[in-house]
């Protein structure tokens, strides 16, 4: 539909919260992000990093407050797809396995 009405969509998972995140089922969620890259390809803001394991970024364990909405929306549309910001990776088929791989261990080892 987005393309027959030529609408650019963009595609994001959002940041979420270290417990929120640790309390997820992840073998689900990484097959979610797996799948979704069959699809399309799509800025992921999960995992852990310097904003999602901070509680000053959060209301609480679920929504994140609008900085971090101010944060995103620069990533997208002022940083290169490429770049090497720690908070939101570009993730294709390309790259899906590593980037899982690559949040797995971080999660490993906190």
């Amino acid at each position: 539909m987005a393309d027959a009405n030529n609408i650019e969509l963009i595609v994001f998972v959002n940041p979420i919260h270290l417990l929120t995140y640790r309390a997820t089922n992840l073998d689900e969620f990484d097959e979610f992000k797996h799948e979704l890259t069959d699809i399309t390809s799509y800025y992921d803001f999960s995992g852990l990093n310097d904003i999602t394991s901070n509680n000053y970024y959060y209301y609480e364990t679920s929504h994140y407050r609008p900085m971090v909405g101010d944060m995103i929306i620069h990533r997208i549309f002022n940083e290169p797809k490429d770049s090497s910001s720690t908070f939101g990776h570009w993730v294709t088929k390309d790259n899906v396995d590593e980037h899982i791989k690559k949040i797995n261990q971080d999660l490993e080892n906190q």
